[in-house]
């Protein structure tokens, strides 16, 4: 079937049209062999997300967020940690005010769907560390989650240097950070009724 679409694509008279086209059903032909990846996705959702869902990310610190940056960083927060996960627990810890806040924002809506709160060296841990990482439920499975740790690491690389990061993070989500080198660092604990596990990577 799209083998067929695409022969038909050479009649759009519009030539930047037709090399959108052709390469949009080139990869929709290649995406064909990967079942898995794509179970309980169509290919136009997927196509939606990887060539028109734009990210625009601003990085800033607690005064520099604007009232509607602030209510919907928190809102994404409690949206996905307390509601979602059903974990009733106390987001508003007093550390906001002393972090950097990462935020990715829909280009086409200008809503938050993506977050982490940068934190300094000494205020949670020794080490420099990221927390509340947090995707939107809409934007997720799209890579959007990879692209905020691998900006969030960037930016601490760029605050302190080439530094140790150590994060707390939920136990089901260990392979996802060992792939940015995380490292378990000793035993599984309980936080707020969540198995969490202590990673660090290093340098």
């Amino acid at each position: 079937m799209i083998e067929g679409i695409l022969d038909t694509v050479s009649f759009v008279g519009n030539p930047f049209l037709r090399s959108k086209l052709t390469l949009l059903i080139s990869f929709l032909l290649i995406l064909q062999n990967y079942k898995r990846w794509l179970y309980r996705r169509n290919y136009c959702q997927i196509a939606f997300i990887l060539f028109f869902m734009q990210i625009i990310w601003t990085l800033k610190t607690f005064p520099e967020l604007t009232l509607d940056e602030l209510y919907g960083l928190l809102q994404l927060r409690n949206e996905v940690f307390i509601v979602e996960q059903n974990c009733p627990f106390p987001d508003l810890d007093g550390k906001d005010q002393l972090c950097y806040h990462l935020l990715g924002f829909s280009e086409d809506s200008s809503s938050l769907v993506a977050y982490t709160r940068v934190v300094p060296p000494g205020v949670i841990y020794d080490l420099a560390s990221i927390g509340r990482v947090v995707t939107a439920a809409h934007a997720r499975r799209y890579g959007i989650g990879r692209e905020l740790m691998r900006r969030t690491i960037k930016v601490i690389e760029d605050l302190y240097g080439q530094v140790p990061i150590q994060i707390g993070a939920q136990l089901y989500l260990q392979k996802f950070y060992e792939s940015f080198g995380f490292r378990q660092l000793g035993e599984m604990y309980l936080e707020d009724g969540i198995e969490h596990i202590k990673m660090v990577r290093n340098v």
